[in-house]
C-alpha cells in the first residue's frame, strides 16, 4: 500500500480516467454514414498527422484542412469541438478518487495527450475540471506525448517532485509502463478495479463508506 503522506504528486490522465469518450462515435460522425469514409477516419488516430496535432507540431486548423476536410469538406474546427463535447462523459470513479485526494490536501495534476480542440471541448462542457488539480500538462502544449520518457521527467521537474514521489494513473498500459520506466509509481486505471486502486493508495473504499 502506498502512503499518501509520502507521495508528493498524484498525476491523472483524462481520457478513460476522469472522462470517458467513444472514439467509434466520433469516427461515425465524421464519416457521416459512409462505410468508405469510416475506414479512412479509423486510420487517423494511428497516423503521423494525428500525432502532430497532439504534440502541437500541427495546429487544429492544419489538422482540419489536411486530415478532416478531405473526408468531410464542410467540417469546421467548431464541429470538432462539438463532437468531442458530445462524446465526453464523466468517469465517476476517477473523479471521486481525484476529489478524495484533494480533500486530503494531496497535490494533484493532469497529464494527458490532447489536441487544442479536445481541451476546448473539455473546458466548455466541464469548466469545473481544471480547478480540481494544481496544474495540468497537455501534450500539445508540451510538444511531447506519453509514453515518451521526457514528458514524465518534464512533469517531475515542473512540480518539484522526484519520480519516486509521483503516482501516475492512466488507462493505457503503454503509458503506465512509460511512467514506471522513469521511476514513477504507475497504476493502470479501470473503473472495475477502483476498489483495488483505492486500497493501493490507502484511501477508504467508497462502497464501505456508504454502507
Amino acid at each position: 500500500m502506498l502512503s499518501c503522506l509520502t507521495m508528493k504528486s498524484y498525476i491523472f490522465d483524462i481520457g478513460g480516467v476522469l472522462l470517458n469518450f467513444d472514439i467509434g462515435f466520433i469516427s461515425e460522425r465524421v464519416a457521416g454514414g459512409s462505410a468508405e469514409k469510416l475506414e479512412q477516419v479509423r486510420g487517423i488516430r494511428t497516423g503521423k498527422l494525428h500525432m502532430g496535432v497532439e504534440t502541437g507540431a500541427m495546429s487544429d486548423e492544419e489538422f482540419l484542412r489536411l486530415v478532416i476536410n478531405p473526408i468531410e469538406p464542410h467540417w469546421t474546427r467548431q464541429d470538432l469541438v462539438n463532437v468531442w463535447m458530445e462524446t465526453f462523459t464523466v468517469n465517476n470513479e476517477g473523479v471521486e478518487l481525484l476529489r478524495d485526494l484533494r480533500a486530503m490536501g494531496m497535490p494533484t495534476y493532469i497529464l494527458s495527450n490532447l489536441a487544442g480542440h479536445n481541451l476546448e471541448a473539455i473546458r466548455s462542457k466541464f469548466p469545473w475540471l481544471p480547478g480540481m488539480v494544481d496544474r495540468a500538462f497537455y501534450s500539445f502544449e508540451l510538444g511531447l506525448m506519453k509514453p515518451d520518457p521526457r514528458v514524465y521527467r518534464r512533469v517531475c521537474e515542473e512540480t518539484g517532485a522526484e519520480p519516486s514521489e509521483c503516482v501516475f494513473l492512466d488507462d493505457t498500459e503503454e503509458c503506465v509502463e512509460g511512467a514506471c520506466a522513469v521511476g514513477m509509481e504507475g497504476i493502470l486505471f479501470t473503473s472495475d478495479r477502483i476498489h483495488e486502486i483505492r486500497e493501493r493508495l490507502g484511501l477508504p473504499d467508497i462502497a464501505a463508506g456508504q454502507g
